[in-house]
């Protein structure tokens, strides 16, 4: 997929996505979590796992993309 700010990104697994809130969950079980504004991703932080993303951001599953 490509790599931003250091972070090489896999293939995701789930997207959780709120007000331009994004959190990816990466094939290997760590997930990332970004802000998009004006289509770019901005302030990507890398998290553990996909639990630790989702709290950092408020994130639920009823942000689930798609």
């Amino acid at each position: 997929m490509g790599e931003f700010v250091g972070i090489t990104a896999t293939v995701p697994g789930r997207m959780y996505v709120h007000d331009g809130v994004v959190v990816a969950e990466e094939q290997d079980g760590k997930a990332s979590a970004f802000r998009v504004v004006h289509d770019h991703a901005h302030r990507c932080s890398p998290a553990p796992d996909l639990a630790s993303a989702l709290a950092a951001t408020e994130l639920t599953e009823k942000d689930l993309a798609g």
